[in-house]
């Protein structure tokens, strides 16, 4: 082999490096404008949609409930364990952007210095976290601007919800009709939620005499009860009253357990404006045994 030859072979091994390290950093620009993207939207959709992030498991869990190995006192918990996980995520997104766009920057202009490999093992760490962003971006697109997963506590709606049952709440439209199944929150200080039947809608006027409902003066017929159900009115001074009346203004929902004598609702919680309603909920997915759409 001549002295051109290994010159010429020297120059196209150079080459081939070159163009190779070429296209990774293009790729790595990619992917890195790609994680940027997914974390403005991570950071952004609590301005947008910050109602529905109540039912948003990153938003709602902490670092300390995935540690199970570790047991602090109360309150002496490190500050970084009890900050949603959706944070420590974005940090992790910025931070390896940060990193990777410091190796790229000493590549371009200090090559001398740049190590290959380990650019390697970054850009493919950088694959892992990339794709776990985009489907935490994901999940939180859905959840905030089109159903949420929600589970039963209680007894409340029986027979037609049943404790533990796992349900798909919808909250792309906001018109809601007589007789829907509705999330409901009646205090926007705690983080306890209601799901209801909507009896009344907005100028109706709603009254309970004997057991029965009538509204608007006509009585209401109600298939989902169970045929042994009376609706009762609330309790006054320890006394049951046979008739009570409540009349619903424009912008107020009248709402009632299936389970009649069992539910905390509008009876006692009162009326409940618009903005307290979170969305209906149409399907049951869990028990597998009873998937399906619920009305």
């Amino acid at each position: 082999m001549t002295d051109q030859d290994t010159f010429e072979q020297t120059n196209h091994a150079a080459y081939k490096t070159t163009a190779l390290t070429d296209r990774k950093m293009k790729k790595a620009r990619l992917k890195m404008i790609a994680a940027l993207f997914s974390v403005s939207v991570m950071i952004a959709i609590p301005f947008f949609k910050a109602k529905h992030l109540a039912f948003n498991a990153f938003y709602n869990t902490t670092l300390e409930d995935w540690v199970f190995f570790w047991e602090f006192d109360p309150g002496r918990e490190p500050l970084i364990l009890r900050m949603p996980v959706v944070y420590l995520f974005i940090g992790l997104g910025i931070l390896y952007c940060i990193v990777l766009f410091s190796e790229m920057n000493k590549a371009k202009h200090k090559p001398e210095t740049f190590d290959g490999s380990h650019f390697k093992k970054l850009y493919g760490r950088f694959d892992i976290l990339v794709f776990i962003l985009h489907l935490m971006t994901l999940y939180m697109i859905v959840n905030a601007f089109f159903f949420s997963v929600a589970t039963i506590d209680g007894n409340s709606m029986n027979p037609t919800l049943y404790d533990q049952d796992n349900v798909v709440m919808m909250h792309m439209d906001e018109t809601y009709e007589r007789f829907d199944l509705i999330v409901v929150k009646p205090d926007v200080m705690q983080d306890e939620f209601y799901i209801k039947r909507l009896i009344g809608l907005p100028g109706d006027t709603l009254r309970i005499d004997f057991g029965d409902v009538y509204l608007n003066d006509v009585r209401l017929d109600e298939p989902y009860l169970d045929p042994s159900v009376d609706t009762l009115c609330p309790s006054r001074q320890g006394e049951t009253l046979d008739v009570c009346t409540f009349t619903l203004s424009e912008d107020e929902y009248f709402v009632m357990g299936d389970n009649r004598n069992h539910s905390t609702d509008s009876r006692h919680l009162g009326n409940f404006e618009k903005h307290a309603i979170y969305g209906t909920v149409g399907y049951r997915i869990y028990p597998f045994s009873s998937i399906g759409k619920v009305e």
